[in-house]
């Protein structure tokens, strides 16, 4: 006789309530609501002074779409898809840096939708909330230039799109994701070589991706769609390489990225690193600390939350990857951290993802699934009112010297609003020191590709050649205006460099032109503007000040010394 199954008692529990229905949608629209509040905080900020890298990457994009070819016309130490990428702004703005700032505002609000699609894939959507908040206010960071249209904007923007893209791909088994990762991940790469350490963190989450979900078969298909993440990051690779190859610049490419840097940045000893780092922290910490908290607790919390083991390296393996990202040089400078954040914002994300779990057994799920959208209403409120000045009511010299220090750069746009009443096209307009900012200001012709003269001081064996060719440029086609800056970081000579140079440009330029303004650091933030005749007879009465002179007669060229 057959034995009788026990027939199994029916459960007198009562289903699991659904969620209630905002705790569905409540994400995405809070999410809208922070990007809104956020890009509405960043339009305030549109008119801020910008300082040397924005001016130098905003007039190259100028150059470049005037027909200059890229390390041949001017040049930088980085890679290529920088000068194309500030084309791009250049153009849809017209030159306009108001207008690139709103641009960079809504590439910023685009990443943060993009942070909200990732960290809902790594965690959930609750937390993705947070994740949305941290970035929008920790890439607002004063300390970091969050208010600027700096390229390491656009480096974590790509690394942020990259990844989602990778994950969507390999959870969807969708090649044509995999290889826009690729393509991504490359382009940001091709914008800053940090880039890099957000691609390889990209190589190891395919294999551990596939060693989690299909261990049967995940050397096969790890081969297989890193295959397809390659061919993405060839991609940007052969369009670049053929420009570059078209234009003949291929072997000063190669100088610029490869060569040059090497000496440049082994000038920083370790010890000045960690001052610069530490510095930085502590007022990069002081200004957003809760979401600093969380975003490195988060890396450690997360393995201690039953989640994939893959999502678990995803999250640290992205923060590790910033971590090493702002390393190369050793200089630590505040915009640095620009593509630092979003894996920062990532891991507060995933702390509070790790808290719901807890929570959870305790709470239930809805309890859970409301923590992320509560403590995002919470946070986004307190950190609006203690930042309440500073996005609502800035004070853009303040910020800059803060920031920046005595830098000239608001008195930059003080003399650029002055020269651009009078200047007329085909004047041109030279520079004696590294203050690019003033020719994008003004989108004025400089007589030579040197517009960055930090570089002519550096002990290079070339520089001789290259101030020589300052010298040749100036006297084929000596501009109507110069603008001396005497501040020692807008020169920065390597120790032991021959000075002779600065000295020829002092002598040349006040030989030949006749200061029309000036803006004299006097004090503090204070400065002290001259402006029209009495300027030819003021004397200075600070160690930094800005001259501006005009042009009245030839300017041949003098010998060093």
């Amino acid at each position: 006789m057959a034995k009788a199954v026990p027939r199994r008692k029916k459960s007198t529990s009562a289903p699991a309530a659904p969620p209630p229905a905002w705790l569905e949608k409540g994400p995405v629209w809070l999410t809208a609501v922070i990007l809104f509040v956020y890009f509405i905080i960043r339009w305030g900020f549109r008119h801020i002074p910008i300082e040397r890298d924005e001016g130098s990457y905003a007039y190259m994009g100028h150059l470049l779409l005037q027909g200059g070819k890229p390390y041949l016309d001017f040049y930088e130490m980085k890679p290529p898809a920088l000068f194309y990428s500030y084309a791009f702004l250049s153009g849809i703005t017209g030159g306009s840096l108001a207008a690139m700032h709103v641009v960079m505002a809504l590439l910023l609000a685009l990443g943060g939708w993009l942070i909200f699609l990732l960290t809902r894939r790594w965690a959930d959507a609750g937390s993705a909330v947070v994740a949305v908040l941290a970035y929008a206010a920790l890439t607002l960071t004063a300390y970091a230039s969050g208010f600027s249209i700096q390229a390491e904007h656009l480096v974590g923007l790509f690394a942020i799109a990259g990844l989602w893209a990778l994950t969507r791909g390999l959870q969807g088994n969708q090649p044509l994701f995999i290889l826009l990762a690729g393509v991504l991940l490359c382009y940001g790469l091709l914008i800053k070589q940090n880039g890099l350490f957000f691609a390889l963190l990209a190589i190891t989450l395919v294999p551990a991706f596939h060693r989690v979900e299909n261990p049967g078969h995940w050397i096969g298909l790890s081969l297989r769609q890193g295959g397809w993440l390659a061919a993405g990051a060839l991609i940007p690779v052969a369009v670049f390489g053929a420009l570059l190859g078209m234009q003949g610049a291929l072997s000063e490419f190669w100088f610029w990225n490869v060569e040059y840097p090497k000496a440049y940045t082994s000038t920083i000893s370790w010890e000045l690193g960690r001052t610069l780092l530490t510095t930085g922290l502590k007022k990069m910490y002081a200004d957003q600390p809760v979401f600093w908290a969380a975003g490195l607790a988060g890396g450690v919390l997360i393995w201690l939350t039953r989640i994939a083991a893959w999502k678990k390296w995803a999250v640290t393996g992205f923060l590790l990857a910033a971590m090493v990202s702002v390393t190369p040089g050793k200089r630590f400078y505040g915009h640095y951290f620009l593509h630092f954040f979003p894996a920062l914002s990532v891991a507060a994300g995933a702390a509070v993802f790790a808290l719901g779990r807890w929570l959870e057994p305790l709470a239930g799920r809805t309890a859970r699934m409301a923590l992320g959208p509560v403590l995002a209403v919470l946070l986004l409120a307190g950190t609006i009112a203690v930042q309440e000045a500073y996005y609502f009511r800035p004070h853009f010299t303040r910020i800059l010297r803060d920031t920046y220090g005595s830098n000239p750069f608001p008195e930059s746009r003080q003399l650029a609003d002055y020269l651009g009443r009078q200047i007329q096209e085909g004047d041109g307009l030279l520079v004696l020191g590294s203050e690019p900012q003033l020719y994008a200001y003004t989108l004025a012709d400089c007589p030579t590709r040197h517009h960055f003269m930090g570089f002519l001081l550096k002990n290079h064996p070339r520089e001789k050649e290259w101030q020589k060719e300052v010298m040749d440029d100036v006297a084929a086609n000596p501009p109507k205006y110069v603008v001396w800056v005497q501040h020692p970081l807008t020169w920065l000579p390597a120790q032991g460099a021959d000075q002779a140079f600065i000295q020829w440009a002092w002598q040349w330029a006040h030989r030949h032109y006749t200061p029309i303004a000036w803006y004299d650091q006097t004090g503090g933030p204070a400065v002290t503007v001259v402006e029209g005749a009495d300027a030819a007879t003021y004397q200075a009465r600070g160690q930094q000040y800005m001259i501006l002179m005009e042009r009245q007669a030839e300017a041949p060229v003098l010998p060093p010394g």
